[in-house]
């Protein structure tokens, strides 16, 4: 595999959202196979754990953020399962501890709030779409950040990011991964073995 490297802007948030939309069914039907066969027991997990990081995430009383604008985000299948999670433009500063319990079948998206830092679970979230973590203000990830397995799109771009953990070669990402917009002026040494297929910019 080649593995092309950019730092420039290529497009903007606007065009990158509407190109994703064309991509979700496949992305969805290829990783439907990563869940729990048990579907009640993963829907139960899910619905939870969301529950759960609603919880923690009030408690915090962050400006206008409210469990009642935090629940209005969540999308569920058919089946009852978490199918995306909108919590982008929230006011969000931090995310609670618990929030790496969550499991999304398709997007979570966290972008256009204030988070400066993110918790050290944030590895363990499981995500079969695409993530968004763009346009906050992080300024370094957690070593956890490597353990991520996601199906789509993984958006960082716009964030202060000045580095990036020794354990970011070890991500396995489906879609393409952008770095633009951010402060990063060395990499790791394991950037080279990213699994992301497509592009990095």
């Amino acid at each position: 595999m080649v593995m092309r490297v950019f730092f420039f802007k290529q497009k903007t948030a606007y065009e990158m959202l509407r190109s994703l939309v064309g991509s979700e069914m496949c992305i969805r039907d290829r990783h439907r196979g990563d869940w729990d066969g048990d579907g009640r027991r993963d829907q139960a997990h899910s619905n939870s754990a969301a529950e759960d990081v609603i919880r923690d995430i009030a408690a915090l009383n962050l400006g206008n953020c409210s469990a009642e604008s935090l629940r209005a985000g969540l999308k569920f299948n058919e089946d009852g399962s978490l199918g995306s999670w909108d919590l982008s433009a929230q006011g969000l500063e931090e995310l609670p501890e618990s929030f790496g319990n969550v499991q999304v079948r398709e997007h979570l998206d966290l972008s256009h709030n204030r988070l400066q830092g993110l918790p050290a679970s944030f590895g363990n979230l499981k995500v079969n779409g695409h993530l968004f973590v763009s346009c906050n203000r992080l300024e370094s990830l957690p070593d956890s950040f490597g353990n991520l397995r996601i199906g789509g799109d993984l958006n960082l771009y716009d964030n202060q990011l000045q580095s990036l953990p020794p354990t970011f070669g070890s991500l396995q990402v489906g879609g393409f991964l952008s770095l633009f917009d951010n402060q990063l002026e060395t990499l790791p040494a394991s950037f080279g073995n990213l699994q992301v297929s497509s592009d990095v910019n």
